[in-house]
């Protein structure tokens, strides 16, 4: 599951790079693996505070139905990435183990820890698009495809794809530790997880292809500058989220920051109203699935 969120998400970091020319999509992924293994290393280590909200989030007495959660996100990834859809594999896990949770009954689902997935889905996304355009507005003065704003547009990326390890690291994180308590109990560390879990989040970034990180570079049109306010703008929004323990979708925060770096006459529409469409249904279909498999395999 970690590995398809590495495969699917993390281009998403690198979308705005690659669409203004400032790096290569091959280097860009090279790029995005390295750091998502340090974003997820060092936040899982000092900072867990998403990993606490994933905790919270349900109580699972057994290993069955996290195992079906699992799977309902792997599923659910698979298929997004096959169509080239931009969905959000947080958004995906978040509702599969709730999901799961209500099998047993609703007390076994903190659904009052809701109230911090909406905020972890609209805050960052509103602070990354009025971010985007404020920025973009100061910036308009300077030439748009100058070598300073392209060296400029991969170094954001490059911190953008931290704070997706960081965020997303913490997520899949929180599950591990849920699978453990449920099957043999606490751990005294978790150190050596942790870096399991940031290996195979760079090697999936590493080995993903270039149909989702073109799907979501194509939101707008872009050149070096509003590639580097897009970047710097999604940063900024994963940045405020992972501090207050926000799960937020990175690859909406990457999609929103584009759009508000980019004029109204340059944003495609059509790719907009895709990535809603996949948004929107993640939450219910993904729900869904994690309730229906796990009922499947409560039978088994």
């Amino acid at each position: 599951m970690t590995f398809i969120n590495g495969w699917t998400d993390a281009p998403n970091t690198m979308a705005a790079s690659v669409a203004s020319g400032a790096i290569r999509p091959r280097t860009a992924l090279l790029l995005a693996a390295i750091c998502d293994f340090f974003g997820c290393l060092l936040s899982c280590s000092l900072f867990p505070a998403v990993t606490e909200t994933i905790l919270d989030l349900a109580d699972f007495d057994e290993i069955r139905a996290l195992s079906a959660a699992m799977l309902s996100v792997i599923l659910w990834g698979v298929v997004c990435w096959y169509y080239g859809i931009a969905s959000s594999e947080s958004h995906a896990l978040i509702s599969a183990l709730t999901g799961a949770a209500l099998v047993y009954g609703k007390s076994h689902a903190h659904l009052e820890q809701w109230l911090l997935i909406f905020s972890g889905i609209f805050v960052p996304c509103a602070i990354s698009v009025f971010s985007g355009a404020i920025l973009a507005k100061q910036l308009r003065r300077f030439p748009e495809n100058s070598h300073l704003f392209s060296k400029l547009c991969v170094f954001a990326a490059a911190f953008s794809s931290f704070m997706h390890g960081a965020q997303d690291g913490q997520k899949f994180f929180g599950v591990l530790v849920l699978i453990l308590s449920a099957s043999c109990g606490k751990s005294a560390s978790y150190f050596g997880f942790i870096v399991l879990i940031s290996c195979v989040l760079a090697l999936g970034a590493a080995t993903a292809g270039t149909r989702i990180l073109h799907s979501v570079g194509a939101i707008a049109d872009l050149d070096a500058r509003r590639g580097f306010c897009a970047d710097a703008s999604s940063v900024f929004g994963t940045l405020i989220a992972t501090i207050f323990g926000l799960p937020a979708s990175t690859t909406h925060t990457q999609a929103m920051a584009i759009i508000g770096s980019a004029s109204e006459k340059c944003v495609d529409l059509h790719a907009i109203r895709g990535m809603t469409l996949a948004w929107v249904l993640t939450f219910p279909g993904c729900g869904a699935l994690g309730y229906i498999l796990t009922s499947v395999f409560m039978r088994i």
